[in-house]
């Protein structure tokens, strides 16, 4: 089974939702997607660094656009926080959407394409 990773892609495309079911279709039926995505936090790095890996899995999806990108890097859009990267991909149709590890301002999700998909 076809196995996909996108690492630090995903907040710099601006169709973010196209981007997720372009990589469902470059995904196997079956097979897993495993992404890396800045997130949006407003908590200093030390206390991002305490926090659970799922900690807000369960809050309202939210995405924040930056007009003249983030950190200084003019080429990043949309930082959502971490119910959004968990939406926006059960959106494009995957399941199994699971967050795998926390990096400070960093997200590892992994997701599946359904068979019949």
């Amino acid at each position: 089974k076809r196995q996909i990773l996108c690492f630090n892609v995903l907040y710099h495309v601006e169709d973010q939702i196209g981007a997720a079911r372009d990589l469902l279709v470059l995904t196997k039926p079956g097979g897993r997607l495993y992404l890396k995505t800045l997130i949006d936090s407003r908590l200093p790095e030390r206390a991002q660094n305490l926090l659970p890996a799922q900690w807000g899995a369960d809050h309202q999806p939210r995405f924040r656009f930056t007009e003249h990108g983030v950190d200084g890097d003019p080429t990043s859009y949309w930082v959502p926080n971490p119910a959004g990267v968990l939406a926006i991909l059960r959106y494009a149709g995957f399941v199994d959407v699971a967050i795998e590890a926390r990096r400070v301002n960093r997200l590892y999700v992994s997701a599946t394409r359904p068979t019949g998909a």
